[in-house]
């Protein structure tokens, strides 16, 4: 529920963008309503995208430096092999 009290603890919105810092009439969202509980259920899936993401590229990341040093190992035993 939207309304335009202006106490304090309630964060206004624009309709466009969920915070908004300004806004000439400032609508305050009451912080039980239905809707900000769907506003910040929005804002932790974002949260929780970016950070698999972050971890994927980690991963990946990670995976290309143990197949460099498996690489590194295996030419190193082969090295040996034919040093005898």
């Amino acid at each position: 529920m939207i309304t335009k009290r202006t106490l304090p603890g309630y964060i206004w919105f624009d309709g466009h963008t969920d915070f908004v810092t300004h806004f000439k009439e400032k609508l305050y969202l009451d912080p039980d309503s239905d809707f900000m509980d769907f506003l910040i259920a929005k804002r932790r899936r974002e949260r929780e995208l970016i950070r698999a993401e972050i971890r994927l590229k980690m991963e990946k990341k990670l995976a290309k430096v143990r197949k460099t040093y498996d690489q590194e190992e295996e030419q190193e035993e082969i090295r040996k092999c034919y040093e005898v």
